[in-house]
């Protein structure tokens, strides 16, 4: 937990930590006398200020479908100040700024120094230093900027300024409206297919958008305007038509989800600008140099190596063509951009050095800036991930858009559209735009305990995060993870090490699998193995003892077992912090009102001289008065079945001590399957979770194997359908779940899986295996009926994997989850609610596996 001042000085002691691998960030330009430009390094710091707004709240920042208030250009030092200020200004600056029920961390950089891949390595970098107990000195980071010049010969232009150096090029006093749109995975995805000719279906919101947005509207009786636009919808179905019989030879014109949404608002912009056919309009975007050159760059070079990239067209021919016509455009070009070319441009600019200008003179452009492929929210200062992006001033003018990742991920997108104020009411009334976009929500319901904090970075980058505030009489400066499902050996052990990165489900994951290879009695497993691991149950997450031990060992680290015939008063409590770690319980526990028996994980720590029980599920961790209160408190737990592990620094003896464990544990978790087995009444649950109904089986109309479900066909399926009520039946459906199944069609386009094909004998294993993926992403181990999910807000789920979920309802009630909206809902299957969803809930490496792309 932190106090504000704890929070500071943390954010303090990282940040000059970290501008040790960052030296350019703490110095100042300096131009000699030839006028060259460069950075001193001298060491001379950043800008850190610590202000207070009481009077704001989260929600006057963070409002649902409103403009992005004034008041975000507050948090955020420096406003208004221009690259050559570095001169005499630092280049960095940060700001951290308390409100009513939260706190911003707003950083600003200089441009000039920097672009947005170095910032964000910067920031992230911050980050993990702070992670991990920032004041330890110059440690090792996972992503050492290069500061190498070895890409680009040193500039011999000298650029020309005015007295008190350049001047903004634009009028930063004319009034502009800034909103947040979002993107889902699932209308990114649309847009995509719909520009690379995927279907020959013509979007209707794109004709009735053309109708009633264009200067060729039909009025009454005008037979030229009727010819205009049938000639328009022709041309849409004559190059759609096109564009798939070009894929259909094998034609490579595949073009990207960004710039699928690029030409998407280009053309909505443009329609809503109401621009004359004639009028050129400009797109411009950055585009990131570093894997372009020849040779390639380091993927974390500092400085900028960016370029622009220009593409126009008149706004004529841009609403006149197809999605994909304008998005082909900004692919061609973005192809364009080789090494050569951009050498060209480099020495373009050589020869008649100028400022880049930003603005939009003429009213017809639109800028291009940030990217949606920027890691925002991979930053963890140790308090948990970003829950929202915003920006302060950053160069804004009518036409500039910056792209943020969505935070939901799987290729959702934000876009911050800064547009004149009848441009942006034009442009919330435009169907095809708005049917694809939601104004993004502000607060969201987190789920968690204590005060929510915020947190800011990056270019004026506002980040909303949770993190306890430690109150009178709790544990202040003690790391403590809460319970999600039955990850409680993960949590306990990073607990135990006070760190988050200590272990990761992948960790203990990979421990299990090994132990799984080398079991020796592999082969008396049964069929429910498969998903009941000797060492994992890959659905709900439990590890046994034999993850523990083996994890902690790669630690340096042993484990004693204590024996129970003594009681915890012959454990010396009082030994050195150094060489005794802690105590690891291992106590019975039931859930789901007794029907789930399982063993719980619990730390127990001693740290600054006083020992804290560390229990994932206790919302804070328990300090102990006396170490007579913990002897009474492990004599308890000794009662009621528990296990006592100790712990300390050196390793000796584990491997006989391990042997020894595994042969005990083998036998219990066989016992522990029967018990399960018996006592909720799932015997066909073996079955189902572990193999698809044999091709032996009674067929149904079309030839393939009826799915079972409790002995009983299921003749009454069809909205399921037959992967889905698989999937389904994977569960003991007496107990209250909630299960987001995809529908046929989803199964079919994003995971490749049809009937037809996967109930065959040869495809079953695999089958088996993605669906019980996709189930354990998307079950969660409560009632959720549609009612419950509120509208314009969200609610946040832990799914039995640990995949967290953000449920919303849209205005037209439609749930949506993950950006995957509902195609039915409150399909009652005994005590569990099951809702058929229109895409597949996945994580991002999942997906990856059956989707891989490269965007630009």
């Amino acid at each position: 937990m932190l106090t504000i001042n704890a929070l500071v000085s943390l954010l303090k002691r990282g940040l000059e930590e970290t501008l040790t691998h960052f030296p350019p960030l703490a110095g100042r330009l300096l131009t000699d006398a030839d006028g060259f430009v460069h950075i001193a390094c001298n060491d001379a710091g950043v800008h850190f200020v610590h202000a207070n707004a009481g009077d704001l709240a989260i929600r006057d920042v963070l409002a649902p479908s409103e403009d992005v208030p004034d008041s975000v250009k507050l948090f955020f030092a420096f406003d208004g100040a221009v690259s050559y200020d570095g001169h005499f200004r630092p280049i960095a600056a940060v700001q951290v700024t308390e409100l009513a029920d939260g706190v911003f961390v707003g950083c600003t950089v200089n441009h000039a120094v920097t672009d947005g891949t170095s910032f964000w390595n910067f920031f992230n970098t911050w980050a993990e230093v702070c992670r991990a107990g920032a004041g330890g000195g110059s440690r090792r980071i996972s992503r050492p900027p290069n500061f190498s010049r070895n890409y680009v010969k040193d500039s011999a232009a000298v650029l020309e300024f005015e007295e008190g150096g350049p001047k903004v090029s634009f009028d930063a006093r004319a009034p502009i409206r800034e909103r947040i749109f979002h993107f889902s995975r699932e209308a990114v995805r649309e847009l995509k297919a719909r520009a690379n000719g995927r279907t020959l279906v013509i979007p209707i919101a794109e004709i009735i958008g053309k109708q009633s947005n264009d200067e060729l509207k039909i009025k009454k009786g005008d037979n030229k305007g009727k010819m205009v636009i049938a000639s328009a919808l022709d041309a849409l179905l004559r190059e759609t038509a096109a564009a798939a019989a070009a894929a259909a030879d094998g034609v490579s014109l595949e073009i990207s989800s960004f710039q699928a949404l690029s030409a998407q608002l280009w053309r909505s912009v443009t329609r809503a600008r109401k621009l004359h056919q004639g009028k050129e309009t400009t797109f411009r975007m950055a585009v990131n140099c570093r894997h372009r050159v020849e040779p390639r760059m380091d993927p974390y070079y500092f400085g900028n190596a960016i370029q622009s990239i220009r593409t126009a067209t008149t706004a004529g021919e841009l609403l006149s063509r197809d999605l994909g016509w304008c998005a082909g455009l900004l692919r061609r070009n973005v192809a364009a951009h080789d090494d050569a070319t951009i050498r060209r441009g480099v020495e373009a600019w050589e020869a008649e050095p100028r400022v880049f200008p930003l603005g939009n003179p003429d009213g017809a452009s639109i800028t291009m800036g940030s990217s949606p492929r920027f890691p925002m929210y991979d930053n963890d200062f140790g308090w948990g991930r970003p829950v929202a992006v915003r920006s302060g001033r950053a160069n804004k003018f009518d036409g500039k858009i910056s792209a943020f990742p969505g935070r939901e991920g799987g290729g959702s997108v934000d876009l911050e559209v800064c547009l004149a104020p009848e441009t942006m009411a034009a442009l919330e009334t435009d169907t095809e735009f708005m049917q694809k976009s939601l104004a993004a929500s502000g607060t969201r319901r987190l789920g968690v305990r204590g005060a929510t904090r915020n947190c800011l970075g990056g270019d004026g980058r506002l980040f909303v995060r949770t993190v306890r505030v430690a109150m009178e009489g709790e544990s202040e400066g003690v790391y403590h993870e809460k319970q999600r499902l039955q990850f409680c050996l993960l949590h306990a052990l990073n607990n135990l090490l006070q760190d988050k990165d200590s272990f990761t489900r992948a960790d203990l994951d990979g421990i299990a699998n090994q132990l799984h290879l080398i079991d020796p009695n592999q082969v008396n497993w049964n069929p429910l193995s498969r998903v009941f691991k000797p060492h994992h149950n890959t659905l709900t997450g439990n590890y046994d003892v034999n993850v523990l031990i083996c994890a902690l060992e790669g630690k340096g680290k042993k484990v004693v077992w204590h024996d129970r015939r003594n009681r915890a008063s012959s454990i010396d409590l009082d030994q050195p912090e150094e060489t005794f770690l802690g105590i690891m319980l291992n106590v019975p526990v039931r859930r789901f009102g007794g029907l789930w028996r399982s063993r719980h994980w619990v730390a127990l720590r001693k740290i600054a001289g006083f020992w804290h029980n560390l229990d994932s599920d206790l919302g804070t961790p328990k300090h102990f008065a006396s170490v007579e209160e913990v002897k009474e408190f492990l004599d308890d737990v000794a009662s009621q079945g528990g296990e006592i592990l100790l712990r300390s620094y050196c390793i000796f003896q584990l491997m006989d001590f391990m042997k020894k464990v595994k042969r005990n544990s083998s036998n219990s978790f066989i016992g522990f399957i029967l018990i399960l087995v018996t006592a909720m009444s799932i015997v066909i649950l073996t079955v189902s979770v572990t193999k698809l109904p044999d091709t032996t089986l009674e067929r149904g109309n079309f030839g393939f194997p009826r799915a079972l479900k409790y002995g009983k066909w299921l003749k009454e399926e069809e909205k399921l359908g037959r992967l889905g009520s698989m999937m389904v039946a994977m569960l003991p459906v007496d107990l209250a779940f909630t299960i987001f199944v995809p529908s046929e069609k989803a199964f079919e386009s994003e995971l490749q899986l049809r009937a037809s094909t996967s109930l065959m004998e040869h495809e079953a294993n695999n089958t088996s295996a993605i669906l019980s993926r996709v189930l354990s992403f998307s079950a969660v181990p409560q009632h959720l009926p549609s009612t419950m999910v509120p509208f314009g807000g969200e609610i946040l789920l832990d799914s039995i994997s640990g995949l967290r979920l953000f449920a919303s309802r849209r205005a037209d009630s439609v749930l949506v989850v993950n950006g995957v909206s509902a195609e039915h809902v409150d399909i009652k299957k005994g005590e569990a609610i099951v809702h058929i969803m229109n895409g597949v809930i996945m994580d991002a490496e999942f997906e990856q596996a059956f989707e891989p792309e490269e965007e630009d």
